[in-house]
């Protein structure tokens, strides 16, 4: 069946909808949990606790790195093509976001007490 390019569109459209509203919950999901060991007294501090929660994030953001890639690199090719720039530099911001994460994991579970 040959593909219609209004229905590609739309595809591309609804993908980027539902990986936007991915995104923001779980930057915002990385950064309220981040925000709250951060905030904790070190002596109530956990560090197994952390470090389990810090792997699992990690982790997701690995993932999530790669599917905004993907995103990124998929969406493209039905959008017109003053677009496909825009695309492809909010991919490679959010992936950047996403590596921030990492770092910041890292950080919390390497040089906090």
């Amino acid at each position: 069946m040959p593909s219609n390019s209004s229905d590609e569109a739309e595809w591309g459209r609804k993908i980027i909808e539902v990986y936007m509203t991915w995104y923001t919950f779980f930057m915002t999901s990385n950064l309220a949990i981040m925000g709250w060991f951060a905030s904790k007294d070190s002596r109530d501090y956990n560090i197994k606790a952390v470090a389990a929660v810090a792997i699992l994030f990690i982790f997701l953001n690995l993932l999530g790195t790669v599917s905004t890639w993907m995103v990124a690199h998929s969406a493209d090719k039905p959008a017109p093509h003053p677009f496909k720039d825009l695309i492809h530099w909010a991919g490679y911001a959010n992936i950047c976001g996403l590596l921030g994460n990492i770092f910041i994991w890292i950080y919390l579970i390497r040089l906090r007490p």
